[in-house]
């Protein structure tokens, strides 16, 4: 995990870089971030503000969500937005 900021296609995203979607969901619980997407093949966490303007933008991308299943584990599920 690493702080970072993302290039994408021309727009500057402060964010926090995840390897995998668990770890994008963890460090925005932890942090304090607001949202944990997945865009351009990449886990970021990103403030409310950031995905707002990726959605205004068309940019393609989808939230990370934990889903509990009857069991009681999770599962991670994405919200596509665009």
């Amino acid at each position: 995990m690493f702080r970072a900021s993302l290039v994408l296609h021309e727009l500057v995203l402060p964010s926090v870089r995840g390897r995998r979607s668990d770890e994008a969901l963890q460090t925005r619980d932890a942090e304090g971030w607001d949202e944990a997407i997945a865009v351009g093949g990449k886990y970021l966490t990103v403030d409310d503000a950031e995905a707002w303007r990726l959605a205004e933008m068309g940019v393609e991308f989808a939230y990370l969500c934990n889903q509990e299943l009857a069991d009681g584990s999770f599962i991670v599920v994405t919200v596509p937005v665009k």
